[in-house]
């Protein structure tokens, strides 16, 4: 944890300014496979004891979004499954069955996704993408 805590210090939010955060994964919305997002608030300088807002998008192949809000505790974790999260997503992501999850919050949150195959009981734990920008975004993940 010395990487976060040097991370979420306050002379390094004072470098940095105020900047959202945003990753992104795939979520599958393809029968069996289940898809969950993990969302833990490992704290933000600014705020370190406060409950940390969230925006999730799904985006499809063509580009189009859904918007989901949530909340995550204070150093706690948040999941849901993408069918949770947006229950228009199977018809949404069309054919292919598979979108991308996008996270945007101005806690700098770590994300991690499990595909889960119910049949079988074989999960796969991936961790989000970082999306960076030099002017808008920063990345994500403690």
């Amino acid at each position: 944890m010395m990487w976060s805590g040097e991370w979420n210090s306050p002379r390094r939010a004072a470098e940095r300014g105020k900047v959202p955060y945003r990753a992104y994964y795939r979520a599958w919305f393809r029968e069996p496979y289940v898809t969950e997002v993990c969302i833990s608030n490992s704290a933000n300088e600014r705020r370190y004891h406060d409950e940390a807002p969230f925006t999730a998008y799904l985006i499809n192949a063509a580009g189009e979004r859904r918007s989901f809000s949530g909340t995550v505790p204070p150093h706690g974790t948040c999941v849901l499954t993408v069918a949770e999260m947006f229950p228009e997503g199977r018809t949404f992501v069309g054919d292919t069955g598979v979108g991308m999850v996008l996270i945007e919050s101005d806690f700098d949150l770590a994300k991690i996704q499990l595909t889960c195959h119910p049949g079988s009981g074989a999960v796969a734990a991936e961790h989000f993408m970082a999306i960076l920008s030099s002017k808008e975004y920063l990345p994500a993940g403690s």
